[in-house]
């Protein structure tokens, strides 16, 4: 059990260093731009494009559009858009997405970063519409913390 719980201080240190990068400038003067144009955006990223095979991102996306149009449909009054709710169904997708922008949003290089700049762009926008609930969230541990 202590291996358990040093992990889930490890994995909480990770997230929560003392580290204070700096923002990522200039990306609030760009437009938001399309989910597709987005990950094509990301896709320029070297270890995006050798990671991931372009049509079955594009596949990822096709999904996160066809949740999004669904959902709209049952929730015509939801606040966000048909793009924003792909931007964050995506988001929850097991694609190198998450992982690599996760690694570049805690490099201090804030250069890494320009690839994925319309894709965050889009994502803030989206989650900045969401209404506050305050509730404790629990992040995804890869160790099994049960016992």
């Amino acid at each position: 059990q202590r291996s358990r719980m040093d992990a889930l201080a490890r994995r909480l240190q990770d997230v929560e260093a003392a580290v204070n990068f700096n923002p990522i400038c200039g990306m609030w003067a760009e437009p938001v731009v399309p989910l597709a144009a987005a990950i094509r955006a990301a896709m320029s990223d070297p270890d995006m494009a050798a990671t991931t095979i372009p049509h079955e991102m594009e596949a990822c996306v096709a999904s996160a559009a066809h949740f999004a149009r669904k959902h709209r449909g049952e929730h015509p009054a939801d606040p966000l858009s048909e793009e924003e709710i792909a931007a964050i169904q995506m988001y929850t997708q097991q694609t190198p997405l998450y992982t690599i922008m996760n690694m570049r949003l805690r490099s201090p290089d804030r250069e890494v970063l320009k690839p994925f700049r319309p894709y965050i762009k889009l994502l803030l926008a989206a989650l900045a519409k969401l209404p506050t609930h305050p509730c404790t969230v629990y992040c995804s541990v890869r160790e099994d913390l049960s016992a």
